[in-house]
């Protein structure tokens, strides 16, 4: 019994481990001293922070939108082209643009969004980035159009 009871605290333990893992590599992975700011009002230094009517703007250029929400609110609705990206890995925005591309990024907003997406971003060379604070929810109030299945 003492065995078998071992093993699951062990078990435990692992899984515990495991769980907060990602949120220690955030921490650890040199990139969150480019954050400052609160959690309504983040700044990531080397992006450029947009407004909704200059989200808009970049929209209506053509630029790339990557939206880091998790994989069913992207399902529900998203910005019209807009590429889901939740697990925010540097391969994955490499397949959607280069390092020299704009690029916005968002989430849902600006008290849910956390710049952890956007520093990466930057930590791993990307020069263009522009942090949509406002995200999906400042998009779908101004009005501006709305992909939904």
């Amino acid at each position: 019994m003492a065995r078998f009871t071992s093993k699951i605290a062990m078990l435990t333990l692992l899984g515990i481990f495991l769980a907060i893992l990602p949120a220690t590599w955030v921490l650890a992975g040199g990139h969150h001293d480019l954050i400052s700011g609160t959690e309504d009002s983040w700044e990531v230094k080397g992006a450029t922070i947009l407004d909704v009517a200059t989200a808009k703007a970049l929209f209506d250029q053509g630029v790339p939108f990557v939206d880091v929400r998790g994989p069913n609110r992207w399902a529900e609705s998203h910005i019209p082209n807009a590429v889901s990206l939740p697990f925010f890995r540097e391969a994955g925005l490499s397949k959607i643009v280069s390092k020299d591309q704009d690029v916005v990024i968002y989430g849902l907003d600006s008290v849910h969004n956390r710049p952890y997406a956007v520093a990466e971003a930057v930590y791993w060379g990307y020069k263009k980035v522009y942090y949509f604070n406002d995200g999906f929810l400042g998009w779908e109030a101004a009005g501006y159009p709305v992909a939904k299945p």
